[in-house]
């Protein structure tokens, strides 16, 4: 997995964003793809590294994200996608919090119901939770 805080050369981060095919609405990098799905890019140096490319193209239009992840919007779902309007950056919990390109707001299940409904069972099990609606289908 790329290191988030790692600082991406500004040649590095000006090739990810400009080294890309128009498919649609969708800029696909043109650099390989890793077995997570996402087009990966590198350089050598002094200080070796590897990150994603749409990582590195949010670098070079918008400058260092921090230790923010650079996700894909909603409607984008295209993992090679290097389109400045097609990112953003959320928080890693908010990242991990979206399951199957959806967001998965918080205070609800992965289906959407209130988290009123969930229920967290004794012993061992307790730490997992489930939603009640979602146990009754």
């Amino acid at each position: 997995m790329p290191n988030a805080s790692r600082v991406i050369p500004a040649d590095v981060a000006k090739r990810a964003a400009t080294n890309y095919t128009v498919v649609g609405e969708h800029w696909i990098s043109n650099y390989s793809v890793a077995s997570h799905g996402y087009a990966q890019v590198g350089w050598s140096g002094p200080e070796r590294g590897m990150t994603t490319a749409h990582r590195a193209a949010w670098v070079h239009h918008f400058g260092h994200p921090g230790d923010q992840v650079v996700d894909h919007r909603n409607f984008c779902g295209e993992h090679r996608c290097v389109r400045p309007d097609h990112l953003r950056l959320l928080s890693n919990l908010d990242n991990a919090r979206r399951t199957f390109g959806r967001d998965w707001p918080k205070g609800r299940c992965i289906n959407g119901h209130d988290h009123e409904t969930y229920w967290r069972p004794k012993g061992p099990e307790r730490a997992k939770g489930y939603c009640s609606e979602c146990r009754k289908h």
